[in-house]
């Protein structure tokens, strides 16, 4: 095998959490398949090691690897770092390596650990994926002394590590804004990448016809659909299901949340069936509360509603999908006491596989794969 570049990548996430397929395996997948790297290591941080064998569909030049991790709190901080530091050395990580972190926090701890290894800085990559200040301070369940000692700890080592990295990414315009106020740092260090739509996201109408029958829906009756792998606090469902089944529509619910109402169809299906059922729907919603964690969102099920060809139904609360609702009239922005059936109408008129067309060509895995690419061969040419 030739492979473009005689550089390694080490791709540090968190946990198999709800995104993990979606998100993580899938570009590493699709990296490996552009034979750019000489090896490619996954190491993923997770409380019960054993964990990580239940990880599948893998392409198999990705080599698995784990790290036990612990709550993020300043006083275990050092657990982590060690951990880090024992599978660098186990590696031999040097200057051949690019070390690319899903979250900052971890940035901060792979450049503690890499520096410790080899006395100097480390070719790394920090993707960040939102605020998780933001979310400690809105969402966080726990005291608030605990809180604040929590975040003091978190924001001094972010912004030290943002201070030494060159290559930064985030998922959205809105957050680069954002992490250039609230950390100072030289707005050229940043790219934004979003979130991706897997391969199997696009509009197939055979797909379409095929579900709809499966799951009881006639050829002219409206479904709605709302997709979801985990349940968060600022994303409403209850309200959601309340206001739609209330009007006598049809909703889709990709969630766990199983839902006692005729008109709601409750699914939770694995990673590789969700795109036949956003193709069996017909228009895609995404309710979210209207605060700093979301204005500077890249939601996933946004970039897979759109590749998949549906229209959306948006409240204000996420700033990309209103910019790209304005540029393109691929959906409606107002609030669901607002819906009615003109706009519904409207919003079935839409060509959904030119709403395919331009989803793919905006958050695709190829073209998605193709930025970060462009950004490691940047930290290699950087290294000449």
């Amino acid at each position: 095998m030739q492979y473009s570049s005689d550089m390694k990548l080490v791709y540090v996430t968190e946990n198999i959490n709800a995104v993990f397929y979606s998100q993580v395996a899938e570009l590493l997948n699709n990296i490996a398949e552009e034979s750019h790297f000489k090896k490619i290591y996954l190491c993923i941080g997770v409380r019960d090691k054993e964990s990580v064998e239940t990880i599948i569909n893998l392409n198999p030049k990705i080599e698995l690897m784990s790290f036990k991790t612990y709550p993020m709190y300043p006083v275990l901080n050092s657990f982590i770092e060690n951990e880090l530091f024992n599978l660098f050395k186990s590696l031999g990580i040097d200057d051949n390596y690019i070390i690319h972190t899903r979250i900052e926090f971890l940035g901060a701890l792979a450049y503690r650990s890499y520096f410790k290894l080899n006395s100097k800085k480390p070719n790394l990559f920090i993707d960040i994926r939102g605020s998780v200040i933001e979310e400690v301070k809105l969402y966080g369940k726990m005291k608030p002394l605990l809180k604040l000692f929590k975040l003091l700890g978190y924001k001094r080592k972010i912004q030290k590590v943002l201070n030494n990295t060159r290559y930064i990414n985030t998922v959205s315009n809105e957050l680069k804004v954002y992490i250039q106020k609230n950390y100072t740092i030289d707005p050229n260090c940043i790219s934004v990448i979003p979130t991706i739509a897997g391969k199997n996201f696009y509009y197939s109408k055979g797909i379409r016809e095929k579900l709809r029958i499966s799951i009881g829906i006639e050829k002219n009756e409206i479904l709605f659909v709302f997709s979801s792998g985990s349940s968060q606090a600022w994303q409403k469902e209850d309200e959601l299901v309340d206001n739609l089944t209330g009007k006598g529509y049809k909703i889709l619910m990709l969630t766990k949340k199983k839902y006692d109402n005729p008109n709601v169809i409750s699914r939770f299906v694995p990673y590789s069936e969700v795109s036949s059922y956003l193709c069996a729907a017909d228009i895609g919603i995404i309710i979210r509360n209207d605060d700093i964690v979301n204005n500077i969102a890249s939601p996933i099920k946004f970039s897979e509603y759109l590749a998949c060809g549906l229209p959306i139904i948006s409240n204000r609360s996420v700033e990309m999908i209103n910019t790209l609702i304005e540029n393109t009239a691929f959906g409606s922005v107002i609030t669901l006491s607002g819906l009615n059936q003109q706009i519904i109408d409207n919003l079935l008129q839409l060509d959904r596989e030119n709403i395919s067309k331009v989803g793919i060509e905006n958050f695709g895995i190829q073209q998605v794969t193709d930025s970060y690419l462009s950004i490691y061969k940047k930290i290699e040419k950087d290294l000449k």
